[in-house]
């Protein structure tokens, strides 16, 4: 796989940024999959190109984070929306 291949699989922050919950959810699942059968691939030999693991693990880290982004997002969101009602 030439280098301009392995570019197209890193995924930009604008496109994180596009995707739904389920959407996010789906890549990171789909991410992982794939890592797994990629492991048994290095491990019989048969992958070609050893870099796409690491691009890999680096989307899935970019997709837990806008995750867990999203997560603080509605947590505060819930606080400050708790608070006025208090106050």
């Amino acid at each position: 796989m030439p280098k301009g291949d392995l570019r197209k699989e890193i995924l930009q922050a604008e496109e994180i940024r596009d995707m739904n919950d389920a959407e996010l959810q789906g890549k990171i699942d789909r991410y992982r999959e794939d890592l797994f059968r990629n492991r048994f691939d290095l491990a019989r030999r048969n992958l070609k190109n050893h870099q796409i693991m690491k691009i890999k693990r680096r989307n899935i880290a970019r997709l837990l984070t806008a995750q867990r982004e999203r997560q603080i997002e509605a947590i505060l969101a819930a606080e400050i929306g708790t608070y006025e009602t208090n106050a």
